[in-house]
């Protein structure tokens, strides 16, 4: 045999079996048929193979995270709060201290005011003879010093409170300058005239002022509980909303003075004057009218019983409530 015969023969062609190849990897991860096939999970993301402690440290890691975000939010909030809240509490002690501090120094304004209006007045009695002035001699020496007098107190009244209107009102009854009675039942006229003085809200309350002159003045809700008034010339005052309960006003001058929407409840008023006085809407409750001049009055809306009617001295040409009659006409 020669050499190109064997070569021949030594590269036949060896028959093979016609199979795909596939890569180890692939094969080494098919299932085999006895194996389970692993069961699809869907959208459950793996929690519903979770136990209870994974369940509870899962929410625990959740909480701990929100926590770290709302606690200082919340802390935050607090402080914002606490500090607003101390804002406030600081402005409304200022206000109230401002408050405070503004009353202290209105009061000592007053309190200045009335001490130095009684430092002048006392100066003009003792160096100028004031308590010398005759009202009805026009032609006194002294008039002068009784012009100063009246203008000072007008000033002074009006930067004054209702309780040291009345420690000026009782100076002046004391000092004998606004009207008053001797010891001989002589009255004598007021050195000071006091026409269109404000005394309105006056505290009156229990003042002695027996034949005191308050004609023409503003009196307007005036204190005069208990006051002791006897005599007293109120001709054309401003009274009105004035508390003159159990007041004693016998043989007082009221006309002409309004009177309207004032009290008079167990006031004592025999023989006091009140003609043309505007009396409309007072409280007449238990007063005593025994003798008291009630003509061309308007007693209009007031509480005043024809008993009380039946005592007065006269009614003729009263305005009276409509089940009211006048039985004395003189």
């Amino acid at each position: 045999m020669d050499k190109n015969h064997q070569d021949q023969i030594n590269h036949k062609p060896v028959a093979t079996e016609d199979k795909l190849w596939l890569p180890p990897s692939y094969t080494n991860h098919t299932p085999s048929p006895a194996s389970p096939v692993p069961k699809k999970r869907g959208m459950n993301w793996g929690f519903a193979d979770k136990s209870f402690w994974e369940w509870l440290l899962l929410f625990g890691t959740m909480f701990a995270a929100l926590g770290a975000i709302i606690i200082p939010i919340l802390i935050y909030k607090l402080g914002v709060d606490f500090t607003q809240q101390q804002a406030q509490l600081s402005i409304a002690a200022s206000e109230r201290q401002h408050q405070t501090d503004l009353q202290i120094a209105q009061d000592q304004q007053q309190a200045t005011v009335l001490q130095t209006y009684i430092g002048n007045i006392q100066d003009l009695l003792l160096n100028h003879n004031l308590l010398k002035f005759n009202p009805l001699d026009p032609n006194s020496p002294y008039y002068d010093v009784a012009i100063l007098a009246r203008a000072r107190t007008l000033t002074a009244l009006k930067g004054l409170d209702p309780e040291r209107k009345n420690l000026l009102l009782t100076f002046l009854f004391e000092a004998h300058l606004i009207g008053f009675q001797d010891n001989n039942e002589l009255t004598h006229s007021s050195i000071i005239d006091l026409s269109g003085a404000d005394l309105s809200d006056a505290n009156l309350l229990h003042a002695d002022l027996e034949h005191v002159d308050l004609s023409y003045t503003n009196l307007s809700h005036a204190n005069f509980i208990d006051a002791d008034l006897i005599g007293a010339d109120f001709e054309r005052a401003d009274l009105s909303g004035a508390n003159l309960n159990s007041a004693g006003l016998s043989i007082a001058n009221l006309s002409y003075t309004d009177l309207s929407h004032a009290s008079l409840r167990d006031a004592y008023l025999p023989d006091t004057d009140f003609e043309y006085a505007n009396l409309s809407y007072t409280d007449f409750s238990h007063a005593k009218l025994i003798s008291t001049n009630l003509s061309h009055t308007n007693l209009s809306y007031t509480n005043l019983t024809q008993q009380q009617l039946d005592q007065v001295y006269t009614c003729i040409g009263a305005i009276l409530p409509p089940e009211l009659t006048c039985h004395h006409n003189q």
